[in-house]
């Protein structure tokens, strides 16, 4: 997404210009996908965060999607009435909008910090909730090495079996003991650094 577009939303969104809000805005972001992209900035008072930001026009036609599947669901139980699949039409139009939320996204991570404070060697950036809205996020910048990265975790002399075992106790924990799961867990969404201990933590 072009820079402009990126600090169109963020004024559409915070009613103020970048400018404003950070002192500093990286141009090359940090990582793209389909809905946002992140960009590594710096607060008015000198703390580095991660701005995620919602693609221009995602929401828009996100709606257009809701539309065209609820359409076609009701077209083939129109022409195929033992076509019992409704309910995917139904799940799209709730859960599509809490997808896009980045409120919602946020919300959840503050569930997980939570969820998971004993772990002293996970660390969940916190939340600026002054500049949240539903195509915006911000959070403390972490750094570290992706966790598929073996060359770069082994430079770090970060040991990847405790990386490992880490990442499984994490997710024991999420799924045996609160049945609530981060189903995200792509290498751009776990980093490793090394802790004042020198261990491995999880970001």
């Amino acid at each position: 997404m072009p820079l402009e577009d990126i600090y169109s939303v963020i004024e559409s969104e915070l009613k103020q210009p970048a400018s404003e809000i950070f002192v500093d805005f990286d141009e090359e972001p940090l990582g793209t996908a389909s809905l946002a992209q992140v960009h590594k900035a710096t607060l008015k008072d000198g703390r580095q965060v991660a701005v995620k930001v919602q693609h221009k026009f995602v929401k828009k036609h996100s709606f257009v999607d809701i539309y065209t599947m609820d359409l076609l669901v009701r077209g083939v139980k129109f022409v195929f009435p033992q076509f019992e699949f409704m309910w995917l039409a139904d799940e799209m139009k709730k859960n599509l909008p809490l997808e896009l939320s980045f409120i919602q996204e946020a919300k959840n991570a503050e569930k997980v910090a939570r969820m998971l404070k004993d772990f002293e060697w996970l660390k969940i950036p916190q939340i600026e909730w002054n500049y949240v809205t539903d195509r915006t996020l911000v959070m403390e910048y972490c750094s570290g090495c992706h966790v598929d990265d073996m060359d770069s975790l082994k430079k770090a002399g970060i040991d990847v079996y405790d990386v490992s075992r880490k990442i499984g106790q994490m997710y024991s924990k999420m799924i045996f003991d609160d049945g609530y799961v981060h189903c995200d867990p792509h290498p751009g969404n776990v980093l490793v650094q090394k802790n004042e201990s020198g261990s491995a933590q999880i970001v």
